[in-house]
């Protein structure tokens, strides 16, 4: 997974600066927006590792009710820059943070970041460049993304053909038949999983 965020990275940064003709820059900044926690901070230090010294990252924590995060200044490239204890609360901290950063690209972990950067996108649709973003570690990523501007993202739900091999390989018999119990915000993605 931290292979396809770094090239879709890659990616989105070389058509953010086509029209660039400096040879030497500084590292470009990704901005991480995501809700606290260990499996959070896990995919982080992976994103951390693979992007090495070609990008600078700054590490955005969702808080509802939080007070406006402070973005330091002058962190060295392939450094967490930005981390912040206070954490980002409303879209307008968010557009704050957007305009004093300028990213890059921005990585959205969960369905609350997700969330409040479309609050960013649809409060100020006509007067912000929005950079580029991909989602990850959301439930159904791909409905939270339909209505962002310039945004991919990764399936955190696993594939029904994967399950239904690795089931196949723990059976001694063949099998036939699957019955899924599903909640019904899921049922499209297990009809589309069927066929």
């Amino acid at each position: 997974m931290m292979r396809l965020v770094l090239a879709w990275l890659l990616w989105a940064t070389v058509f953010a600066r086509a029209d660039d003709s400096e040879i030497t820059r500084a590292p470009d900044r990704i901005m991480v927006l995501r809700a606290d926690g260990p499996t959070f901070h896990e995919t982080v230090k992976g994103l951390m590792h693979e992007l090495g010294s070609d990008f600078t990252c700054e590490e955005m924590f969702f808080r509802p009710g939080a007070a406006p995060a402070v973005l330091p200044e002058g962190k060295p490239a392939g450094a967490l820059v930005g981390k912040s204890s206070e954490g980002i609360a409303t879209a307008e901290q968010l557009e704050a943070a957007i305009s004093t950063s300028r990213p890059r690209a921005l990585v959205l972990m969960d369905n609350d970041a997700i969330r409040l950067y479309a609050s960013v996108q649809r409060q100020w649709r006509d007067s912000v460049p929005f950079p580029p973003s991909i989602s990850l570690m959301a439930v159904r990523v791909d409905r939270e993304i339909a209505k962002l501007q310039r945004a991919t993202g990764i399936f955190y739900e696993v594939p029904g053909v994967t399950i239904l091999v690795n089931l196949r390989s723990l059976v001694t018999g063949p099998v036939r038949k699957v019955g899924v119990i599903v909640r019904p915000s899921m049922a499209d993605f297990v009809r589309e999983n069927a066929k």
